[in-house]
């Protein structure tokens, strides 16, 4: 798996390419179905990802999960 990594807490969090596309597209404004849309994705396959992001960065909205991103640089 490819990915972008990142440390969080000392620890090194590895996002593939689809959580940061995932990620990009909750930043610039697409909810669920405009992602999946924009993807070219299922909504479920979006939910899915949405939830890994959230659950490696350790924050509950993918708002916080793109603040987190931004203040990293990767977004």
């Amino acid at each position: 798996m490819t990915g972008r990594q990142i440390v969080i807490a000392d620890e090194v969090v590895t996002l593939t390419r689809r959580q940061m596309d995932v990620a990009r597209c909750a930043a610039d404004g697409y909810d669920t179905a405009g992602t999946a849309a924009v993807l070219g994705i299922g909504y479920e396959s979006v939910k899915g990802h949405r939830s890994a992001l959230l659950q490696r960065l350790n924050v509950l909205t993918i708002t916080a999960a793109c603040v987190l991103l931004v203040r990293r640089g990767m977004l």
